[in-house]
């Protein structure tokens, strides 16, 4: 995908910078007046693989059905981004630009790509030889907490609260990001749908 083009006039992909079981993200960037000025980008497949498609065809779904799945899957992604972009603005909670559906209805193939700020993850953020100081401990938990504070308002639930959903902007704030996307994708593919969460991180009720 690098300096491709990829729908916002000038943007374009400068490197991969992680992947997961549900999509990949990049560093994007462009060049406005000698200015460089850069962002995140998720993209996220859907479905993840043609096995995928293959298992909803032995369960017995026609192919009518599987397109609706396939559709009801990218309409829970970006009510995800809708929730994320509900909060911009918040220092606490990480910003979501915009998002495209790049869409192939007749082989039931959707990649959604979900422009965002660019951010250090949390592990990524802290001195593998220094210890985490409590002062440091006191700012992500104040920081994250202030981006509840805003979710409670907009009667939000987070649902995965952990490490690995906390990012760091260039002037130190923590924000909070990842609400739900990643969930509404592995759930998609669970027999169980009863829990939301990651294990370690839920809380014991």
């Amino acid at each position: 995908m690098d300096g491709i083009n990829l729908g916002w006039p000038g943007w374009k992909t400068v490197e991969k910078i992680g992947s997961g079981s549900y999509g990949t993200v990049y560093r994007v960037g462009r060049e406005l007046f000698g200015i460089t000025e850069e962002a995140a980008l998720k993209v996220i497949f859907i479905p993840q693989s043609e096995d995928q498609i293959d298992m909803l065809r032995d369960e017995g779904y026609d192919e009518d059905s599987i397109a609706e799945t396939m559709r009801g899957y990218v309409n829970n992604v970006v009510r995800e981004y809708s929730t994320m972009k509900s909060l911009s603005g918040n220092t606490n909670i990480v910003d979501c630009d915009e998002v495209i559906v790049d869409a192939d209805e007749e082989e039931y193939s959707y990649k959604i790509y979900m422009k965002m700020e660019l951010l250090t993850p949390l592990a990524k953020s802290i001195d593998k030889k220094a210890s985490f100081t409590p002062e440091q401990a006191l700012k992500v938990g104040m920081d994250i907490c202030s981006a509840l504070i805003a979710c409670k308002k907009l009667n939000i639930i987070h649902r995965d609260i952990k490490p690995e959903n906390i990012f760091i902007s260039k002037l130190g704030d923590y924000k909070l990001g990842d609400f739900g996307i990643a969930k509404t994708l592995q759930n998609t593919w669970e027999k169980a749908k009863t829990m939301i969460g990651t294990p370690y991180h839920l809380s014991p009720e």
